[in-house]
C-alpha cells in the first residue's frame, strides 16, 4: 500500500466513510475508525510505522485533528480534509448506468461568468470525461440520472448557482444522440 492509499484510508475513516463503498448520507466515524484500528493492528511493524507517519503528516497539513478524550484518541476531519475527500471522490466519479434506459434525457446548462473561467473549463472537461455529449456550447446531454454527480462537481468548483439541470423526454434531433449513446 502506498502513501496516497494510507492517506485516503485515514481521511475517509475520519469522515465516517467506508472508502470501498459509495458515499452514504449518514457517515459513521466510530465504525470506520474502529475498522481502521483493526486494520492497523494487522499490519507489520513497517506498515504501522507508515500509518503513524501518515497521521502525523495529515495533522501537519491540517486535514485532520487528533485529540485524546477519556484515554481515547479521536480523529476529526477539518474543512480542508473534507475538501480533499471531495477531490478523491471526483477522481473516481462515474454516473450510474442502469441496464434499462428510462427514456429521459438529462441536460446540464451553464452560464458561468468570465471571472470563473478556470472553473467553467474544469466543469466542461469533467462532463466530457464522464461521457456527456455536447448539445450546444454550454449545454451537455446525458441519458441517465446524474444530478448528484453534477451537484458534487459544481459545488466543489464553486459554480453551483450558475448550473441548471433539465430533464426532457424528447427533442428535435434526438436520433443523433440515441446513436451516440447506443440507445437504438
Amino acid at each position: 500500500m502506498d502513501k496516497g492509499d494510507i492517506y485516503k484510508q485515514i481521511l475517509f475513516a475520519a469522515a465516517g466513510i467506508d472508502p470501498t463503498k459509495e458515499l452514504t448520507d449518514e457517515p459513521r466515524p466510530e465504525k470506520t475508525l474502529y475498522r481502521l484500528s483493526e486494520w492497523y493492528k494487522n499490519l507489520d511493524r513497517r506498515g504501522r510505522y507508515r500509518v503513524r507517519r501518515a497521521f502525523t503528516k495529515l495533522n501537519h497539513l491540517e486535514l485532520i485533528e487528533s485529540t485524546i478524550e477519556n484515554n481515547e484518541k479521536k480523529v476529526i476531519l477539518t474543512a480542508a480534509g473534507r475538501k480533499k475527500i471531495t477531490e478523491y471522490q471526483l477522481e473516481n466519479l462515474k454516473p450510474n448506468q442502469p441496464k434499462e434506459w428510462d427514456k429521459k434525457w438529462r441536460l446540464v446548462t451553464f452560464n458561468v461568468p468570465e471571472n470563473l473561467k478556470a472553473s467553467r473549463n474544469l466543469f466542461r472537461n469533467k462532463l466530457k470525461d464522464l461521457g456527456f455529449a455536447v448539445f450546444q456550447k454550454s449545454i451537455f446531454i446525458y441519458p441517465y440520472e446524474c444530478r448528484s454527480e453534477i451537484n458534487l462537481i459544481s459545488e466543489f468548483l464553486g459554480i453551483r448557482p450558475h448550473i441548471k439541470f433539465i430533464e426532457a423526454s424528447r427533442f428535435d434531433g434526438e436520433e443523433l444522440f440515441r446513436e451516440k449513446f447506443n440507445l437504438l
